[in-house]
Parts: structure tokens; C-alpha cells; sequence
């Protein structure tokens, strides 16, 4: 700001001036002067000076940090102007923290731009206050005004710092005391908190502080109250309270206490190592869980409502984030991305389970939410899927010892996921119950049908044996991903409308599925809770819950991305998982994780003419490797 730089250099630290003998120097008039004022005393505070200012005397520089101040200054001396995204953070932080009204021109001239630029501004400034439930009264003549609760506008003022707070804590001295308290007292508390949540908690009370400080205290309300009560968090704010006022100089009410406690409390965070032992669930959150977990089960047949430590790590999750959730408390997940991208039945999983805490709280939760609750779902996913070994039945022409030694080696080297249930011949095979087997490992050769895969090999397991297995295995998982795909489910369309292109897809399923005929309400109802779409063009569109007696998979190419729920897709999947549940169904959502992560393939699906083109992707797609868990 080329103004605010005239105004320092105008400033002395010896003597006062007055805003109309500075007005006069910069040309311009003693209210804006007076506005500029205000919005440069926001970041001289950051950066170790402020501008007083005396009545009957004027304005005076005071500098408390001369490292910090000459550093900032450095900088704003080589600072370029500032981009549209910028000025807009600093229009909202100046029209949050200005005592007076303020007129458009007033703002033209601050932020030096033109009249019809700063209208434009003002609806984006409009959106980010109405986000916070912040009102901007403007009335004709007399300026405009900010209305709205002060906790709102101290949530909105921390929304706009949050995205530069790294750079903040460098450079703000005092923010840098207050992370170094907190961090010390978690620390003696044991308390589990994020570095980033530290630096987010740090820029709460840095608000907390100027605010005070302008008289802008706040009152106590009942939630707070209610928390303070009861709050097992309350010793460790107080004792992060008591180092802050002697640090600072200020005095928090209890009002002001309440309030850093929400703060606090919902950015707790837990994991599995402190979530055994002692930790007690209320009756009120052991329900709410299970009813999360019955509605997963319901929807993707997978059980996990007798998994204690799923349930526990979840109930533990819940406070803080119902706290977060009331009281309109942002969470940033640096991971949300990731965690869509790589455990993807994960997070569908942590949707439709949040669809049910939804209801309770009445309001959605933000995707860094959601994010947050899949990891659990993901290491429960893990643990089961662990313990569900492929089950391979040994055929062997040598006798009982050769079948032993090979059923051993099959557990020293494929242990892991490969379980031997049974031995027998060849001549007896036609009277084998196949219901419970994987896989047929022989020795010798088979010529008679059988309805599961066979792998042949040696008694002896060289090396060589090692690998064929194991690529057979590989090959026969990227087949049975395949063979959810059928030639009469794949389509490609110009359509730019997501119920159109579902209405499209549900009809055809009906055609050629036995499912009910009005499929496509159950998908409706699923997009009705949460978005589908996972990023990099793809959406995997479902039923509410499993319908009919066959698994299918659909795929439509669009010609172009649309938008899906706020986010591109070019590549539209319809998942339907057969009613009693789908066990193989892994291989599909591992096979999309590795899709979903691989620009390329992508690239070369949106592209595909035919089905065969179609096929031949998603066979690289399956035999490309991918660690990840779901």
C-alpha cells in the first residue's frame, strides 16, 4: 500500500502530528487519514509498533520490538500491490475491526481503487460475512455498518489469517509467545493437539487479546457455561489463560474463558494409543455410534458395530467435533485430499456415517470432517480385512506328505493372505463343495470343470513357483474387478446435467439387472447425503443400499467435465453391490483408488472410443501397484 508507507515516513517517534498536517502532505482528507490509520495499526501490531494517537496532540510512532518493526518495514518497502484475493481479505479484516461507518469512497481511497472495482469486491466481502452469519447494513449517506455476534467476527477474522498463518507466526513476535505457552502446557497435560491447531488456537487468542484490548469483550452464553462445567479441559486452559495475562497485560472474563475453551476442546484430536485403558464412553455417544455403524452395515453389508476399538476411537472423535460443529468452529485437514483420493471406501463409509450425526446436530459437515472420521474406518477396514484370508483348497497326486509339505510351504510363504482349507485328490474333486474355496493349487493337472480359478505348480516352491503364484493371484483379482463391467453398462454422453446422466444409467441397469424399477431413487437418496465425486474427474455414484441378487459396475464417459456436487467429473461410476453384500468387493475400490490417484489412466479413459478401449485401461488399472488401505 503505497499510501500507508507516505503515512509511516510521514510519522516521527520523537514528536506528534496531526492527521490534518499528514493530510495535508498526502493530499488527501483527514478521514482518510484517520481510516488508513486503523488498517495500518492491524499489522503494526503484528510486527512490534503501533500508531497512538493523543487527543489535542495527534499521531506519534511507537515502536516495542525495533527487530520486528524494521523487518516488517524492509518489507513493505519491496512489497508489490497487492492481488484481488488479498485486498478483499483486508476490505473484510478492516470493515470487521473499524469503530466508525465507512463509505465506498472512503474504501476507494484506502485500498486505491476505482469505484466500480470496489462494488465488485463488496459482493465477494458480502459472501465471506454472510458465511459467518455477519450482516453489512448500508444505508444511503451514513456508510456502511458491520452486525453480527462477536464470536462471528472474531471465527471470520481467524478464517481470513488461517491461510497465511505460518507466515504470520514467523513474523509475529507476539503470536510466537503465545504458540510457546500453549505448547509448553499441552505438553504437561498430555493433551493431544496438532502443531497446526496449536498455531490455529495461538491466532484465537492473539483475536482474543485486541480485541479485549478495543473493549470488544465477550459475553458468556449457556453453551459455554454448560462446557465450563463440565469440560475435562478446563485446568489446562486455565493454566494456558494465567501465562497469557501475565505475558500480555489483559485480563479474560469468564465470557472470554468459555470461549477459548470451545476453541481448545474442538481441536483435541485422539488415536488408538489414547483411546484404551481409561477412556469412558457415555451411554448418549455409545448409541449415537451405533447407529452410525448400523447405517454403514446397512448400506455396504460390512459389520463392524462389535469392533470396540472403531467404536471408541469414534465416540472419542465425536466431542470435539459436536463442539466444533455447534459452535461453527473450522477444522483444517491438510490431508482431506489425500485421504479422498487413497482410501476411498473409507470415506464413503465416513459419509454415510456422518449422514446420521448430520441429523442429530442439524447441519452438514465440511469434507475436512468427514476426512478426519474415514481414518478410523480405514485402519477398521485393515484389521478385518486382515483376518479374511483367501481360502485355497491343495490338490495332490504324491499322497498325504506331499500335500503337507505343500500346504506348508503355502503358509511360510503366502501366509498373509492365503489360509489352506483342505486337501484331496483329483479323482475326488467331483464330489468337492467348492462354496468355501478361492483357489485350486495343484500339482498335477485338472480336465475337469471346476468354478474357481487353478494354479499349477510344484511340490517343491522354487522361486519361480513363487512368482507364478503370486502373479496368479494378482491376475485373478484384476479379473474379478473386470467382470463388474458389462458391454451394455458402458455409455458415453454430451449431457451436462448429473440427474440426467443418472436417470440414463439407472435405466439401462434396470434393463439388464434384476433390480427394483425404481433404482434410480436409491441413488437419488445417496446423493441426497454427501457428495459422490472424489476428485481428478471421478464420481462413483451407488444406491442408498444394496438391491438385487448381482453386483454391477457402470461407466459413463462424458465428453467434457461438469460440475458434480461443486467439483469437475468426467468419469461417471455407478456402483451397485448385490443385497446380501459383496466380500469380493474390495477388488473393485482398490482397483478405483489406483485409478483415482493416476492422472494418466484418467487421462486415457476420458479419450476411450469403445469398449475395448474401455477394458484395456482398466486391465492396466488393476495390475498397477498401489499401496494404500481402505
Amino acid at each position: 500500500m503505497e499510501r500507508a508507507i507516505e503515512i509511516i515516513k510521514g510519522l516521527s517517534t520523537q514528536t506528534y502530528i496531526t492527521s490534518t498536517a499528514l493530510a495535508e502532505q498526502l493530499n488527501v482528507s483527514s478521514r482518510t487519514i484517520r481510516n488508513d490509520v486503523a488498517l495500518l495499526n492491524q499489522e503494526l501490531k503484528k510486527n512490534g509498533a503501533y500508531i497512538e494517537s493523543k487527543a489535542r496532540h495527534g499521531l506519534i510512532l511507537r515502536i516495542l520490538d525495533e527487530e520486528s518493526y524494521q523487518t516488517y518495514y524492509k518489507n513493505l518497502m519491496n512489497t508489490s500491490p497487492i492481488d484481488k484475493e488479498n485486498r478483499i481479505a483486508q476490505i473484510v479484516e478492516y470493515i470487521l475491526t473499524m469503530e466508525d461507518s465507512v463509505t465506498i469512497d472512503d474504501l476507494c481511497d484506502i485500498f486505491y481503487v476505482s469505484r466500480s472495482t470496489m462494488k465488485k469486491d463488496m459482493k465477494e466481502v458480502r459472501t465471506i460475512l454472510e458465511k459467518h452469519d455477519i450482516q453489512m447494513d448500508h444505508r444511503a449517506n451514513q456508510g456502511l455498518k458491520i452486525i453480527g455476534e462477536e464470536q462471528n467476527l472474531r471465527n471470520c477474522l481467524a478464517d481470513l489469517q488461517k491461510s497465511r498463518l505460518e507466515e504470520i507466526s514467523l513474523q509475529d513476535k507476539g503470536l510466537e509467545t503465545i504458540m510457546h505457552i500453549i505448547s509448553n502446557e499441552v505438553n504437561k497435560y498430555h493433551f493431544e493437539i496438532s502443531d497446526y491447531s496449536i498455531r490455529n488456537f495461538a491466532l484465537h487468542i492473539s483475536i482474543a487479546i485486541t480485541r479485549i484490548h478495543d473493549g470488544k469483550e465477550l459475553e458468556l452464553t449457556t453453551d459455554m457455561e454448560d462446557l465450563l462445567k463440565r469440560s475435562p479441559d478446563l485446568d489446562l486452559l486455565l493454566s494456558i489463560v494465567e501465562e497469557i495475562e501475565d505475558a500480555f497485560q489483559v485480563k479474560f472474563t469468564k465470557g472470554e474463558i468459555g470461549y477459548l475453551l470451545l476453541q481448545i476442546s474442538g481441536k483435541k484430536t485422539f488415536s488408538a494409543k489414547n483411546v484404551s485403558g481409561n477412556t469412558v464412553i457415555s451411554e448418549e455417544t455409545y448409541k449415537l455410534v451405533t447407529e452410525m455403524l448400523e447405517q454403514v452395515n446397512q448400506v455396504f453389508k460390512i459389520d463392524f458395530r462389535y469392533d470396540l476399538e472403531l467404536i471408541t476411537m469414534l465416540a472419542t472423535h465425536l466431542m470435539p467435533l459436536e463442539i466444533r460443529a455447534k459452535h461453527g468452529i473450522a477444522v483444517h485437514n491438510n490431508m482431506a485430499d489425500d485421504i479422498r483420493h487413497n482410501v476411498i471406501l473409507s470415506y464413503n463409509m465416513a459419509i454415510i456415517a456422518c449422514d446420521t450425526l448430520e441429523q442429530k446436530i442439524g447441519q452438514k459437515l465440511p469434507m475436512d470432517e468427514i476426512a478426519f472420521v474415514a481414518l478410523p474406518f480405514s485402519l477398521a477396514l485393515k484389521r478385518k480385512w486382515s483376518n479374511q484370508k483367501e481360502k485355497v483348497l491343495i490338490v495332490c497326486g504324491s499322497g498325504k506328505a506331499s500335500s503337507e509339505l505343500l500346504a506348508y510351504q503355502v503358509k511360510e510363504n503366502f501366509g498373509n493372505y492365503l489360509d489352506v482349507v483342505g486337501a484331496t485328490s483329483r479323482h475326488s474333486l467331483d464330489l468337492y463343495d467348492f462354496s468355501n474355496v478361492d483357489y485350486i493349487l495343484t500339482t498335477v493337472p485338472i480336465d475337469i470343470p471346476v468354478p474357481i480359478p487353478i494354479i499349477r505348480t510344484s511340490t517343491f516352491f522354487e522361486t519361480s513357483a513363487i512368482v507364478h503364484v503370486n502373479q496368479a493371484i494378482a491376475d485373478n483379482r484384476s479379473n474379478r474387478f473386470l467382470e463388474y463391467f458389462n458391454e451394455n453398462m458402458v455409455f458415453w454422453s454430451s449431457s451436462d446435467q448429473k440427474n440426467e446422466i443418472l436417470e440414463q444409467m439407472c435405466k439401462k441397469s434396470v434393463q439388464y439387472y434384476d433390480i427394483p424399477d425404481n433404482f434410480l431413487d436409491y441413488v437419488l437418496k445417496r446423493e441426497e447425503i454427501g457428495r459422490t465425486s472424489f476428485g481428478n474427474l471421478i464420481t462413483i455414484a451407488h444406491p442408498i443400499h444394496p438391491l438385487g441378487k448381482e453386483s454391477f459396475v457402470g461407466l459413463t464417459i462424458l465428453d467434457h467435465p461438469i460440475d458434480w456436487d461443486g467439483e469437475p467429473s468426467q468419469l461417471i461410476f455407478l456402483l451397485s453391490m448385490k443385497e446380501n453384500g459383496e466380500n469380493k468387493m474390495k477388488d473393485f475400490y482398490k482397483a478405483m483408488t489406483k485409478l483415482v490417484n493416476n492422472k494418466s489412466y484418467i487421462g486415457l479413459l476420458t479419450k476411450a472410443k469403445d469398449y475395448a478401449q474401455v477394458i484395456d485401461i482398466l486391465k492396466l488399472v488393476a495390475s498397477s501397484e498401489h499401496h494404500t488401505i481402505l
